[in-house]
């Protein structure tokens, strides 16, 4: 199992994970925000999911939730969470949520390329 999440960094580099409910998800998934500060300004939507024992484990997501931080940092040394992204809806000021699937694809693909070469 997996949760939804929609993540989303600002240009100046603030980093916000909301469910798709808009419940704000950043203090159950520290690991998450931090890997998305080395992003471009970017809205997408994903699945939060922790694999566990050779399966997706959601009730360890479910443990992140509500936690004080130092259950969540003892979860994240056991189980780290990873952001499954599968639709990117929009990229600096350019909104790919209404393309189509191909074009939108092929944005983030052009993003990953981007990416690869920053040194």
């Amino acid at each position: 199992m997996a949760s939804g999440a929609i993540v989303s960094r600002n240009p100046e580099g603030t980093v916000q994970i909301r469910s798709r409910q808009g419940t704000l998800l950043n203090p159950g998934f520290p690991e998450v925000t931090a890997a998305a500060r080395d992003l471009p300004p970017v809205i997408s939507d994903g699945e939060l999911v922790i694999w566990h024992a050779g399966r997706l484990a959601f009730e360890r997501l479910l443990r992140r939730l509500n936690r004080r931080p130092a259950s969540v940092a003892a979860e994240v040394g056991s189980s780290p969470a990873h952001y499954v992204v599968f639709d990117l809806l929009r990229e600096g000021d350019s909104h790919v949520g209404r393309l189509t699937y191909r074009v939108s694809m092929a944005a983030a693909s052009q993003r990953r390329a981007r990416e690869a070469r920053r040194p």
